[in-house]
């Protein structure tokens, strides 16, 4: 029994400590805050199990009328993610096919002058607050319009009447953008969700390089 105690403290208890402080590592480097890489792919069954799904929706984007502008890894691993992105005929809204460590999803996103951005999205995020939930007028930085089980038709107008009416409301508009400033684009909506979560106490990590702030819309107005 001596023994059996000895091996007890000595071995097994810290074998289960460095586990537990292992995964703990693990667990908080899936959460960090990580930003796009944005490198060129071809979607296809070397990088996501799930190519059915973004030909069956970029088919349902194309047909709205934007046009495609190119498949991504944004994140690589241990949480890894790609993309198809695609952007309207006016430019004020970025569609997107994603595979997120194995959630596929696709969404409507736009930026507004006042630094505030609205993605409105085919799946639910909990740790996300539906702005039918929400008024206006209390969301922060980000805000979530979720449509699960909708058709991208129907995302879409929900997209550009919630767009609309924030509009009306705080008196700003939608920022254009350019094909070639996609991803800086997504990068800067990315960077308000994660803001987003860390003012609601989900990740502990606020995101480089800081507080997102009209400063830096700014610089998505400017002209190239």
């Amino acid at each position: 029994m001596f023994y059996l105690a000895l091996l007890f403290v000595f071995v097994l208890l810290p074998m289960f400590f460095l586990g537990g402080l292992y995964f703990m590592m693990r667990s908080s480097q899936g959460h960090r805050y990580r930003p796009y890489v944005f490198e060129p792919i071809t979607i296809g069954p070397e990088n996501t199990a799930h190519r059915a799904y973004f030909e069956e929706h970029s088919c349902e984007i194309e047909q709205l009328g934007f046009s495609r502008v190119g498949d991504f890894l944004l994140l690589p691993k241990p949480k890894r993610q790609v993309a198809r992105f695609f952007l309207s005929p006016d430019g004020c809204t970025i569609a997107d096919v994603s595979d997120y460590n194995g959630t596929c999803s696709c969404s409507f996103s736009s930026i507004f002058t006042d630094g505030k951005s609205i993605e409105s999205s085919s799946v639910v995020f909990p740790w996300f607050s539906p702005i039918r939930q929400l008024p206006y007028s209390e969301a922060n930085v980000y805000i979530m319009n979720h449509h699960p089980g909708m058709s991208m038709e129907a995302i879409l107008a929900s997209h550009e009447e919630v767009c609309q009416h924030y509009c009306q409301q705080h008196e700003c508009q939608l920022v254009p953008c350019e094909p070639q400033r996609v991803p800086e684009f997504s990068e800067f909506i990315h960077r308000l969700s994660r803001w987003d979560l860390y003012e609601k106490g989900y990740v502990s990590d606020p995101p480089a390089p800081g507080d997102p702030s009209t400063e830096r819309v700014e610089s998505l107005t400017m002209a190239d």
